[in-house]
């Protein structure tokens, strides 16, 4: 009956999941991997301090009501992003969206996420 891993970096699934219910964990590691861009763009705790949460929220399915509930409202992630950041590339907020859409089904993949045009740019000043 235990979860694996860490708030608040656990993906929607494995907060809402019953001990029968499949969830990939490739995945679950995009979300992972967004809340931790997050992080590193915004300092530590972002997701819990754009949620309110405190600095270390319990893992229940309540959170990933709460998760829904915020990223439903599309300009959501902009905003908390803008809060931190002031301008927000294009291409980070699209790659950000698709790394942390609640619904796992149209998250984006790794293959996907390595051919955002954020990640690319990145990668070809990294390479100058």
């Amino acid at each position: 009956d235990d979860m694996a891993g860490t708030m608040p970096f656990m993906a929607p699934e494995v907060l809402a999941a019953e001990d029968t219910d499949p969830y990939d964990p490739a995945v679950c590691d995009i979300w992972s991997s967004g809340v931790m861009l997050l992080e590193m763009l915004c300092g530590t705790g972002k997701l819990n301090r754009m949620l309110k949460w405190s600095p270390s929220p319990e893992p229940t399915a309540a959170r990933q009501a709460e998760l829904t509930a915020f990223f439903a409202r599309d300009e959501a992630l902009v905003d908390a992003l803008r809060a931190d950041l002031g301008k927000v590339p294009e291409g980070l907020l699209e790659m950000l969206r698709g790394m942390l859409r609640v619904d796992q089904e149209s998250r984006l993949v790794a293959s996907e996420v390595v051919r955002c045009d954020w990640l690319q740019l990145a990668m070809e000043s990294d390479d100058e």
